[in-house]
């Protein structure tokens, strides 16, 4: 039988609550105070994708777990436990982002001017991108230091998509008649990611399991 409020409560302490409301808070003032001297929604667009890497780099903490390995083949499994812990911070990182979006346009008075829609996708795929490489990260490397080096990780790649020319144009045109492919694009890196965590966050006592036939046909007769 399963305690799901304790469950929760757990997964709650996975969540890096202070971490978000902190870049909600410095993000949204900073991008506010930008806004309110500079009139180009190109460039409100790019410092909100900056926002969003912040949030997408904080969200990528949310792995880290020091209990992993000893509640593996818990009732609840590390599957069930990630898969919770991430949509919460998932959840809590979207609302962050949006805050500071929402902040930022009735502060400028461009709130309808904002492609919102766009930009949560591009969130949400930074943040799937994230998990992915911390899962990655702590099946290689172990739990510890894990979340740092997957916010790391997450930034150093959003940098070199950045400066790499045909990648720049994939996934990081301004508002234009190429806004639609490019959010598909966004669309396919965020599933693709989710994809790859869900695979990494297999529990270890399944995957033991599944493999203990093909151990025993190896074994003399």
């Amino acid at each position: 039988m399963i305690d799901v409020s304790a469950f929760w409560m757990v997964v709650g302490r996975r969540t890096p609550w202070a971490a978000l409301g902190g870049v909600a808070l410095v993000c949204g003032v900073a991008t506010a105070l930008w806004a309110s001297v500079n009139d180009g929604m190109g460039e409100l667009v790019l410092v909100l994708r900056l926002d969003a890497l912040a949030v997408a780099a904080v969200a990528a903490t949310c792995l880290e777990d020091g209990a992993e390995e000893l509640t593996a083949s818990a009732p609840v499994g590390m599957a069930r436990r990630r898969v919770a812990s991430v949509a919460m911070t998932g959840a809590m990182g979207a609302l962050a982002w949006l805050a500071i979006a929402v902040f930022v346009g009735l502060t400028s008075g461009r709130t309808g001017e904002l492609p919102l829609g766009g930009l949560l996708i591009e969130v949400a795929a930074l943040i799937s991108v994230g998990w992915v490489l911390a899962a990655m990260i702590t099946s290689t490397l172990g739990w510890r230091g894990s979340g740092v080096r997957a916010t790391a990780a997450v930034s150093v790649l959003t940098v070199c998509t950045v400066f790499t020319p045909r990648t720049l144009d994939w996934l990081w045109s301004g508002p234009s008649p190429a806004w639609r492919i490019v959010h598909v694009r966004w669309s396919v890196i965020g599933l693709v990611s989710l994809a790859g965590f869900l695979l990494l966050s297999r529990d270890p006592a399944r995957r033991q399991i599944l493999s203990v036939p093909a151990e025993r046909s190896k074994l003399p007769t």
